[in-house]
């Protein structure tokens, strides 16, 4: 009995909370036999449609089987991630915050509760559609590897959507842009049906490599663990070091897929480093958004000893912290792509991603630099400087082009328009990997106190007392 009462208190709660309201749920349970019931008459319907010459067709079960396919993945892409992502927008208000705060329910708990929940009402709604899926079989015209690696292909897509749609409900936006974006995430779903149904009837005439699987199979294992760690950071506490989770998954995903794709060579190794590089571009932006000043908890956190306080570094909220992993992470990938390129071909492509993740550096100085002293923080908190990064490489990319029209309309663009533009370093990246390179170097001399302070106060709580009663 005690044995029994241990493994009890160790469930998840939220687990049980979801798997509870999905058993009492009258929606649900209407879903469910919503769902079976166009299942029934769309198998039945077909069959009758049958003509009489049935027996000598080859093809019917694979028409029934996309059919059917793309109804359970439309009921399973609609219900899953709504029901699972939805009721954390609801519960986006003060009370409900400030109960998440003094929880004793550890972020991670909640996310992963509901990743579980999400998990287990797919295996329903699989369970469901099962026998119809397996019927398409004996009509001939489709293997059972098929049925089961179409339906295992189901259910990681909806796992991986279910996670963005939390990172989604979870962004720091009001609930009208939240409801918004969570009508448009949805409806961009509705393309996976079509997209699925291409993919098998490609298969079967031999059209789909399987390569494609491979690397289809490589970007949902990769991109679940970062969705999750996402939407647990953005959960936890804003005085809490929310970078963690997320840097230490992306770097142990980006790490593993470069070992692969570099043993792979030629494709994949292109392929790493564009991601790698537009990803950690992208990092740089949301790094600016970040604390610049650590809280007593995160302090506390700060390893005492100076040799473990410097690789710690980078994996703290914070810019400056934030802002050297992504440069640890483009050096370390364009170091390994440049070592092993087969050709010049493939060293000039390498290398022109550099000042494109240079200007991306450099934007977001210029953010901080101009929300720390000018009007703008104002209207724009710490934790939006991001957006204004962004509008200043909107700015960047669309004002040159428009002075140059303005000054001289009968002349095409010239590279000294193109220069601060990061989408225009394939034409000439020499004289933009200087021109981002002095942008930079400017930028840094001109957020120098404050980049030194985020220095000196990376140190735990009594360190920071000593440095600061020896001042």
């Amino acid at each position: 009995m005690m044995r029994l009462e241990w493994f009890f208190d160790r469930i998840n709660p939220v687990v049980l909370r979801e798997s509870r309201q999905l058993v009492r749920s009258r929606f649900a349970v209407g879903v469910m036999m919503l769902f079976l019931a166009i299942m029934v008459v769309v198998s039945g319907l077909y069959v009758v449609s049958m003509n009489q010459h049935a027996s000598r067709s080859f093809t019917h079960g694979q028409e029934l089987f996309q059919i059917l396919s793309a109804v359970m993945s439309l009921a399973m892409i609609l219900f899953v991630p709504a029901h699972t992502a939805l009721p954390l927008l609801l519960q986006r208000n003060t009370s409900g915050m400030d109960l998440l705060l003094i929880s004793t329910i550890r972020p991670r708990a909640i996310i992963w509760g509901k990743m579980a929940a999400a998990f287990w009402m797919t295996i329903l709604l699989l369970s469901v559609s099962m026998p119809f899926m397996l019927f398409t079989v004996l009509l001939r015209g489709i293997g059972l590897f098929e049925v089961l690696a179409s339906m295992a292909t189901t259910v990681a897509f909806v796992m991986v959507a279910t996670a963005g749609f939390l990172v989604l409900v979870n962004l720091p936006f009001s609930r009208v842009m939240l409801w918004l974006m969570s009508v448009g995430y949805i409806m961009q779903l509705f393309i996976f049906p079509t997209v699925l149904s291409s993919i098998l009837l490609l298969g079967r005439r031999g059209g789909v490599p399987t390569e494609y699987y491979i690397t289809m199979a490589s970007l949902v294992a990769i991109s679940l663990p970062i969705l999750t760690s996402l939407a647990i950071a953005l959960v936890s506490p804003a005085v809490s070091n929310r970078a963690l989770g997320p840097r230490v998954t992306i770097t142990v995903c980006w790490l593993v897929s470069g070992i692969v794709c570099l043993i792979l060579k030629n494709d994949a190794s292109e392929a790493w480093l564009v991601l790698s590089m537009i990803g950690a571009s992208i990092a740089m932006l949301v790094s600016a958004s970040e604390p610049s000043v650590p809280s007593q908890r995160v302090r506390r956190s700060i390893p005492r000893n100076p040799l473990l306080r410097l690789p710690a570094f980078p994996f703290f909220s914070g810019p400056l912290s934030g802002w050297t992993w992504c440069l640890l992470i483009g050096f370390v990938t364009f170091l390994a792509c440049h070592s092993t390129a087969s050709s010049i071909y493939s060293i000039n492509f390498f290398t022109e991603f550099v000042p494109f993740m240079l200007y991306f550096l450099a934007y977001s100085l210029m953010a901080a630099f101009l929300r720390r002293v000018t009007f703008i923080r104002r209207f724009c908190p710490e934790s939006m400087t991001w957006l204004l990064g962004g509008f200043l490489i909107a700015l960047g990319c669309i004002l040159p082009f428009i002075a140059n029209f303005i000054i001289d309309p009968t002349s095409g663009p010239d590279l000294l328009w193109e220069l601060g533009n990061p989408f225009a370093v394939w034409d000439d990246p020499e004289e933009h990997q200087v021109f981002a390179t002095l942008l930079c170097l400017l930028l840094v001399l001109l957020n120098g106190r404050w980049l030194v302070g985020q220095l000196r106060s990376f140190r735990p709580p009594q360190a920071v007392q000593d440095a600061e009663g020896a001042e």
